[in-house]
């Protein structure tokens, strides 16, 4: 009986590499109702979408020049994987590593198709989100299980890793990059996590567990930076990246820095606690909007955290992460509690730890 091959998938949110990629990226993007669920209804999303790139489109060229013209976050996906790909291999498993952006090329369903051709048996789907959301990972996995069935490979086997916030190679990376940025600041400087903002419906109607992971992930991490630094630090979160109409979770990063402002905040540690790499909201929203703001509302002293990028600890934890997986041991997880979820069964199953219902994309 041969074993079974398989291959990991290693998925991104994606950013455009040339303006002419700007509004075919936000169409992509605003088409997606996982991400966005426009007011219109599903049938009308897609021409809606198409509208709001057009819209959109120049101001978000004007601010993608401001960073060098393009967003870095294919290239640094690619680095991750390959940084993966070694890890793995130095760890006896040699499974194909394949990219796939969300909203750019090359695509999810690009991936699906590679690792179809190659003739794998079991695919091992890694979205380099560290908090699970309905918008970033749930949207990840459904592509892959919408083109697994539209190309009739259902018998393919998945793995998809929901989180790993938990990680602790994560949380050390993360710890170290905070220590840094707050090393370099004045004692009294505030520490603000921002996290991509969701809307509140997706948390209170759909289950979303994303703001709780959030909220975890802080809790795991101020305790490993009071140790080092010694000292106890003044900490906030708030929300950034707000699209649309509709209400989203709140305060948003701008309303907390005028807040702080007006409190007598001087010196501001800014900790970009959803990403793991820089793109548009890294290098524009807080770099230059919010620190242009941040500045004129006489805050002195503005800077963020290092994005994790191809940081050896987190590399090394996310192999350890997808090892067993890739060598058949994975069992799906539960977003809320990260603990294994009921073998077999129909999607009303819930998580016999906490009772949160299995996810749309099992």
């Amino acid at each position: 009986m041969r074993s079974m091959k398989s291959a990991l998938l290693v998925s991104s949110f994606g950013g455009p590499r040339s303006r002419s990629e700007i509004e075919p990226f936000l169409r992509a993007l605003f088409s997606d109702r996982d991400a966005i669920r426009l007011p219109a209804g599903a049938i009308l999303q897609a021409p809606l979408a198409s509208w709001v790139a057009r819209r959109r489109a120049p101001r978000s060229a004007a601010q993608y020049a401001e960073i060098g013209g393009a967003s870095p976050i294919t290239k640094t996906t690619k680095a991750q994987a390959a940084g993966l790909r070694d890890r793995l291999g130095s760890r006896g498993i040699n499974a194909p590593v394949i990219i796939g952006m969300r909203y750019t090329s090359p695509t999810i369903a690009h991936a699906v198709d590679r690792a179809i051709e190659l003739g794998i048996d079991r695919l091992v789907v890694l979205a380099l989100y560290p908090q699970y959301s309905i918008s970033t990972s749930g949207s990840a996995f459904n592509a892959v299980a919408r083109r697994l069935s539209e190309r009739g490979k259902g018998e393919i086997e998945t793995d998809f890793i929901p989180a790993f916030y938990r990680l602790p190679g994560y949380l050390q990376a993360m710890a170290g990059r905070i220590v840094r940025a707050l090393s370099d600041a004045p004692d009294d400087a505030h520490l603000l996590f921002s996290a991509h903002g969701v809307p509140v419906r997706y948390v209170r109607r759909l289950g979303d567990p994303y703001a709780r992971q959030i909220q975890e992930t802080i809790g795991l991490l101020l305790p490993r930076v009071e140790t080092v630094l010694g000292r106890e630090l003044d900490a906030s979160l708030a929300w950034q990246s707000r699209v649309g109409p509709i209400r989203w979770l709140g305060p948003s990063t701008e309303e907390a820095i005028r807040s702080l402002a007006a409190s007598g905040v001087r010196a501001l540690v800014v900790v970009p606690i959803s990403f793991v790499c820089d793109h548009l909201e890294t290098l524009y929203e807080i770099d230059i909007e919010y620190a242009r703001s941040a500045r004129e509302l006489g805050i002195k002293h503005f800077t963020r955290t290092e994005a994790l990028d191809a940081d050896s600890r987190f590399l090394d934890a996310l192999a350890d992460a997808v090892a067993p997986a890739l060598r058949g041991a994975g069992r799906a997880l539960c977003e809320i509690c990260l603990l294994p979820l009921p073998a077999g069964g129909g999607g009303d199953q819930t998580c016999r730890e906490c009772g949160y219902p299995r996810a749309s994309w099992r």
